[in-house]
């Protein structure tokens, strides 16, 4: 799997090969299609957060995802192999993580999330167009 990380603190963002995790209890594996380097993920990248969370290098960047579920760990039933998805990954620490926990994520079932995800600032905004007219 091929993914943007850095491979230290403060050391530039890279195209790298990595290892393709497997998802774990009440977790999706998504393959990702879109995904926005946000604020955050800048400061991961600038070696801003070196002692205020755990780093399991390399870290890969673009917490906000949009995507297709490719396998689904134990207990997550929320969503099947296929939904198309969106959502970001939330863990304690930072690492290769391209899993996420369905409680992080949404289908966008209503209306296609990955082309509007790039677009997009986050993945919240990709919902947007599914929002009833009258909530706008």
């Amino acid at each position: 799997m091929r993914a943007i990380a850095v491979n230290d603190y403060g050391a530039p963002p890279v195209l790298t090969d990595v290892t393709q995790p497997a998802p774990g209890p009440g977790e999706v594996l998504v393959r990702v299609r879109a995904s926005s380097i946000n604020g955050f993920d800048a400061a991961v990248a600038a070696g801003m957060l070196k002692g205020m969370m755990e780093h399991r290098f390399p870290v890969v960047l673009g917490k906000d995802f949009a995507g297709t579920v490719e396998a689904l760990g134990e207990g997550a039933s929320r969503f099947a192999v296929g939904d198309e998805v969106f959502g970001v990954v939330m863990k304690p620490y930072l690492a290769t993580a391209v899993w996420a926990s369905t409680s992080r994520s949404a289908s966008s079932s209503a209306s296609p999330a990955c082309p509007r995800a790039s677009t997009c600032r986050s993945p919240e905004h990709s919902a947007w167009p599914a929002r009833p007219r009258a909530t706008r």
